[in-house]
């Protein structure tokens, strides 16, 4: 899970549930009417259209910023999400693969240096013991609230493990991405990037 050199990710897993908001602008862009276009003379920009793009841009901007501040996450949810998350760097340094049976849902994906990857990817690579974490350390967490059902964590992460003859990466920025199904809490998304 923690920079394992997996293959790619079950076809079935690729689906996007959601559009997102950047998606969605797009679309809206599409959708508005631009004054002075016309099929065959093209966009005719007025002296008033740089700065409404100007200001529409900046709108946006501040609308998704306040999105992702005001998202608080509740002191429960948020402690029980900081223990599924240490408990998994337990498990990645014990090579725990029924631990990550449990914990990753069956549409998980991966993202790494080594590419993109799914569950079955992932435990089948835990099964094989090919890595060897001697030690690891997690900075401070930060919490997202995304929905009622979902949050995000990140965070800093070091960590000193060989798979293979292969150095993982090291330090990282992490992310793991949470939902609650079934009243259980799964791990949908973790993805890392080495620091610069």
């Amino acid at each position: 899970m923690f920079g394992l050199s997996l293959a790619g990710l079950p076809a079935g897993s690729r689906k996007v549930q959601d559009a997102g908001v950047a998606q969605l602008v797009e679309q809206r862009i599409r959708n508005a009417k631009v004054g002075g276009s016309t099929p065959s003379t093209g966009t005719k920009f007025s002296s008033s259209f740089i700065p409404n793009v100007v200001f529409s841009g900046w709108l946006y901007a501040c609308a998704v910023t306040a999105q992702t501040t005001t998202s608080a996450l509740p002191a429960a949810d948020e402690e029980a999400i900081r223990a599924l998350e240490a408990r998994s760097w337990v498990a990645w340094q014990a090579q725990d693969a029924a631990f990550f049976d449990a914990f990753l849902s069956d549409d998980h994906v991966e993202v790494h240096g080594y590419g993109v990857t799914g569950k079955a990817s992932v435990v089948s690579a835990l099964r094989g013991n090919g890595c060897a974490v001697r030690t690891y350390t997690l900075g401070p967490m930060s919490f997202v609230a995304i929905s009622v059902d979902s949050a995000m964590v990140t965070y800093r992460a070091e960590q000193d493990t060989h798979c293979g003859a292969a150095k993982v990466p090291s330090p990282v920025w992490a992310t793991s991405v949470y939902v609650r199904r079934s009243g259980k809490r799964l791990n949908v998304l973790y993805q890392q990037t080495p620091t610069q």
